[in-house]
């Protein structure tokens, strides 16, 4: 019976991985002009994420830029501060 069983579980990882990868090929057609326009919108929005949640914004540009990150203060409401960093790609 051992070889049966030991058959029968090779048969149902095999099942398994063709199911996986039939979902992998499945791949759903993405437009690029929504995708464009959904990423703008989300990027519209990092200026007020980043006032609300300081601290994991500093956490970001860490990770996204190289060295020391220069911050110039907001000098007038309702001009964003600037940032001035290398990046590190």
């Amino acid at each position: 019976m051992q070889p049966l069983h030991r058959k029968a579980e090779r048969k149902l990882a095999l099942i398994k991985k063709l199911e996986h990868l039939q979902n992998l090929a499945a791949t759903v057609f993405l437009d690029e002009k929504w995708l464009t326009k959904r990423l703008r919108d989300e990027l519209d929005s990092l200026p007020s994420l980043f006032g609300r949640h300081v601290d994991h914004s500093r956490q970001m540009l860490r990770k996204l830029l190289d060295g020391h990150i220069l911050c110039e203060p907001i000098l007038e409401a309702g001009r964003p501060a600037t940032l001035h960093g290398n990046r590190d790609v």
